[in-house]
């Protein structure tokens, strides 16, 4: 799949119809630092009518007890952009689109100062045919890079220099359609694999690329291997990732020092594991996310066949 070349607006922010429910912006960088068992994710979001929210998010073996922040209905001016955005304790700059950012968070309990550095192009989730369904998002792109800076949770301030993946996606979201979804990556200086298996309808849709070697390409099907705990996580996940220029990319995530349960949605459960991880035998790190709807989740907890 040869990369498509987003313009720099799509790193902008866009005009979202009023019109339309459930309309929202996002964009999230979720840090995964397995050596110093930390992991992190800065997310902020606006709606059609200009309310934005915000979230601080850490944990890990690193951490100690998890701090998790969140505020919604933050009044926002029409006409801040994502070059200078400011959403209660969210302040996030660009630097150059698509390339380089700086990422904050500041509260009492939380803070957390980040230089993130793409470490390849953007790619976009409807570049793949059939479109990505509408209401998740009308356009999304991710990509992975390296975050540098520091985080203060619990009185302890930790120097970060790991992995960080964003998203960026813009368009109508309604958690509650969503039946289960996998949004994986692995991530290493040489390779990257990401992944979104997401179940809706009765239908799925796999998006998703493989960097290897310098080549970016589309992955049209993935061998899952993974066992489910007591807790419903995904343990001694293994994956055969499969991509349209032939290759066969072998991934595992090993242990996780850092796992957070947390509601994303009243119908809707995220699962977080950010540990070490290979890609086809060298080493990496992975943040490993899974979704179920909590009824389904607690079925499963009680349910040991």
């Amino acid at each position: 799949m040869p990369v498509t070349v987003l313009d720099p607006t799509f790193d902008a922010r866009h005009e979202l119809s009023p019109d339309r429910p459930h309309m929202r912006e996002s964009l999230v960088w979720c840090l995964a630092a397995p050596e110093q068992g930390i992991a992190a994710f800065v997310y902020t979001w606006v709606d059609a009518h200009g309310k934005a929210g915000a979230a601080g998010v850490a944990f890990g073996d690193g951490i100690g007890a998890p701090v998790f922040e969140l505020q919604d209905g933050l009044d926002t001016p029409a006409g801040m952009g994502f070059d200078d955005w400011r959403a209660g304790p969210v302040h996030t700059r660009h630097r150059e689109p698509l390339q380089s950012c700086d990422v904050a968070y500041r509260s009492d309990d939380l803070t957390i100062e980040l230089t993130w550095e793409a470490l390849h192009a953007p790619y976009a989730y409807n570049a793949a045919s059939p479109g990505f369904p509408r209401f998740y998002a009308d356009e999304r792109f991710e990509q992975t890079g390296r975050a540098r800076g520091t985080l203060t949770a619990n009185g302890t301030t930790h120097e970060i220099d790991a992995f960080c993946h964003r998203d960026h996606s813009w368009g109508a979201r309604v958690w509650g359609l969503v039946e289960h979804y996998k949004w994986l990556n692995f991530m290493s200086e040489d390779a990257v694999v990401h992944l979104m298996d997401l179940h809706a309808y009765g239908r799925s849709w796999l998006r998703g690329y493989v960097l290897r070697d310098g080549a970016m390409a589309e992955i049209t099907s993935v061998d899952w291997d993974y066992e489910l705990d007591e807790d419903f996580y995904h343990r001694g996940m293994e994956a055969t990732v499969h991509d349209d220029a032939g290759r066969a990319t072998r991934v595992r995530l090993l242990d996780t020092p850092a796992e957070l349960e947390y509601p994303i949605n009243p119908r809707l459960t995220l699962i977080d594991l950010i540990g070490h991880a290979e890609i086809d035998g060298t080493p990496a790190s992975s943040y490993a996310e899974m979704s179920w709807p909590p009824e389904y989740l607690q079925l499963g907890k009680e349910t040991r066949l």
